[in-house]
């Protein structure tokens, strides 16, 4: 409870700066908040209810179940785009492999071993990372409103 305490002081610090919210945004916000939820509630029951299970077939499994919604919102947003631009399709690729093919299961296996608790710090390093590699490869400026 004090590190969600800590950790909403920290985001309120971040964005101060430039708050101006829209009711779009907060239908993200809410969107960003269920999904967090989600996850962690998912890691918890895959710890409580399945504790032998094997990361691949959790990888696989939540691949299966994503990829027809991926289509879906392909249908739902208008298709897939014309061109993809060479930098687009290597990032995707990136995601493919590093992300889902490799993340994942590294992820499901610290589950496996690991409490839900002390694995949930890797969803914290992810999109600090993320950012980081992004910048350095696109050399983007990194200030206080891309937090």
């Amino acid at each position: 409870l004090t590190g969600m305490l800590l950790g909403f002081i920290g985001l309120i610090i971040i964005f101060v700066e430039g708050i101006s919210i829209s009711s779009i945004a907060l239908l993200g916000l809410a969107a960003v908040v269920v999904s967090a939820a989600t996850q962690s509630l998912g890691s918890v029951l895959i710890k409580q209810q399945k504790p032998d299970f094997h990361p691949i077939a959790i990888t696989a499994g939540s691949i299966v179940i994503s990829l027809p919604l991926f289509f879906l919102n392909c249908v739902v947003s208008g298709g897939w785009p014309e061109t993809i631009p060479l930098k687009s399709a290597l990032s995707i690729l990136y995601l493919a492999i590093i992300g889902s093919s490799i993340g994942f299961p590294l992820y499901f296996y610290l589950l496996k071993h690991l409490s839900p608790e002390r694995v949930a710090i890797v969803t914290l390093i992810t999109p600090v990372t993320a950012l980081l590699i992004g910048a350095y490869l696109n050399g983007e400026i990194i200030s206080s409103k891309v937090w």
